[in-house]
């Protein structure tokens, strides 16, 4: 979700990820956007993986996205879990 004086495009992919950080399966992305302030996606046991990553991009330069950062996550750890991240500055 973001704040409501944000208005430019955020996005959030998972990765699932094997031994070594190869990515296995498909991006899985939600995004925002002006008036669109919050999305959700719900992970399925096939989609996790306990070497699993969150990727965060936001609206860039000329139409381009600027990657924002990378954070690691156990997705059967927290299987059940409702992860929130919320922006709160552009």
């Amino acid at each position: 979700r973001m704040a409501d004086q944000i208005t430019w495009w955020k996005s959030l992919s998972y990765f699932p990820y094997m031994q070594g950080w190869s990515p296995v399966g498909q991006e899985i992305r939600i995004e925002t956007k002006d008036k669109v302030k919050e999305a959700r996606q719900i992970l399925y046991g096939p989609n996790l993986s306990s070497l699993g990553a969150f990727q965060l991009w936001k609206g860039g330069w000329m139409g381009f996205g600027a990657y924002a950062g990378q954070m690691p996550i156990n997705g059967w750890a927290n299987r059940g879990r409702r992860i929130i991240f919320t922006w709160t500055e552009d």
